[in-house]
């Protein structure tokens, strides 16, 4: 019983860890995008 206990929260670490890695992997090049748009943006006020 205690094993299966225990391999069910590792499961639901690992399930946990890897939701986590997938919304990093999804933001980080949302982010970069609106970086740049924002960084493009701020240049081209700069240049008028």
């Amino acid at each position: 019983m205690e094993v299966k206990v225990v391999s069910a929260n590792e499961r639901n670490v690992t399930d946990m860890t890897r939701k986590k890695n997938l919304q990093k992997l999804i933001r980080s090049p949302v982010k970069r995008l609106i970086d740049i748009i924002v960084m493009g943006e701020a240049l081209s006020r700069r240049a008028t």
